[in-house]
């Protein structure tokens, strides 16, 4: 077995279609995780993961969130976990990454593709309850702000009282949908006139647009001349039962680009700045557009939405 990762022998041997390798190619390795593209000698190829610790959780998000509602992800052929990491062997897509070619029409395919996740989730959603665990609630995010405003020593302030009372709105008004939590370009695969969403370690239950917020903001990045109307468009055409456009989805974009910066600013602070040698450097301007976008959000003032389906 050539480039075989050597420190996961005792954990090889609970999958037994790993003995047959021909070749381990290393994708990614952080302090806690680690991904092959495993080749075998009839030229089928799969995807291995290794999570240790708190970056072992994408294999309860596969088993508990994604196969229950019939999430469109790369297929979990095999797994195991004991008490000290998991393992996946998944589907490998063989695509190229939306960040390797960031061609406009690819943008308005993910965007009907997640509207097509959160139909799904919607109509599991309304039939079934997802454990606790992968919920984040409106005290929950409250609870996080005021840890990060304590981080970066800022008070809570009228901007921030704000936020709290369009929260309410949001999860008074808004069912709530699968968050894969990091929607960006790297981790949409192209796959012919699909797109496939890939790494869904940090996927949780929320009612907020945070996804669409990253897609839109990595739009404007590659195509800053674009209108971002005609994204919008492929998305809310494809959402079912989804018909508030103009200020009201400007709403819905703020308040899940704050959410989506929450649930992010936090995880860095406390888990992932550990373990991902980048992270650190990512902080001051994520902190910088989380206060920017709270602060927006008091200078348009309070624009009520009722009765909205996101």
């Amino acid at each position: 077995m050539k480039n075989d990762p050597l420190n996961w022998q005792s954990r090889l041997q609970h999958v037994p279609m790993l003995g047959d390798a021909e070749d381990w190619e290393l994708l990614r390795k952080w302090s806690l995780s680690e991904v092959w593209r495993v080749s075998f000698a009839e030229g089928r190829s799969v995807i291995v993961k290794c999570g240790r610790g708190a970056m072992s959780r994408e294999l309860a998000v596969y088993l508990e969130i994604l196969a229950p509602f019939n999430i469109h992800a790369p297929r979990l052929i095999h797994h195991f976990q004991d008490k000290h990491a998991s393992l996946l062997v998944l589907e490998d897509l063989k695509g190229v990454d939306l960040e390797t070619v960031p061609e406009a029409h690819h943008f308005i395919t993910a965007a009907k593709g997640l509207a097509r996740i959160r139909n799904q989730a919607t109509k599991t959603l309304r039939q079934s309850r997802v454990k606790r665990q992968f919920v984040l609630s409106e005290e929950w995010f409250l609870r996080a702000l005021r840890g990060i405003l304590q981080a970066v020593g800022r008070k809570w302030d009228e901007a921030c009282s704000i936020f709290s009372f369009e929260l309410a709105i949001l999860f008074r008004n808004s069912p709530m949908n699968i968050v894969h939590s990091d929607f960006h370009a790297k981790n949409l695969v192209v796959r012919g006139e699909q797109i496939c969403a890939i790494d869904w370690a940090n996927a949780y239950v929320a009612p907020h647009m945070g996804d669409l917020y990253c897609l839109v903001n990595e739009y404007q990045h590659h195509h800053p001349s674009a209108d971002i109307a005609v994204l919008l468009d492929a998305y809310l055409n494809e959402r079912e039962g989804c018909s508030f456009k103009g200020k009201h989805m400007q709403w819905h974009l703020v308040m899940g680009g704050i959410c989506w910066h929450i649930q992010a600013v936090d995880w860095l602070i406390k888990e992932g700045r550990q373990y991902i040698p980048a992270a650190e450097s990512w902080l001051p301007e994520m902190f910088d557009t989380l206060f920017h976008l709270i602060d927006h959000l008091q200078a348009e003032g309070r624009d009520e939405v009722n009765g909205r389906s996101t």
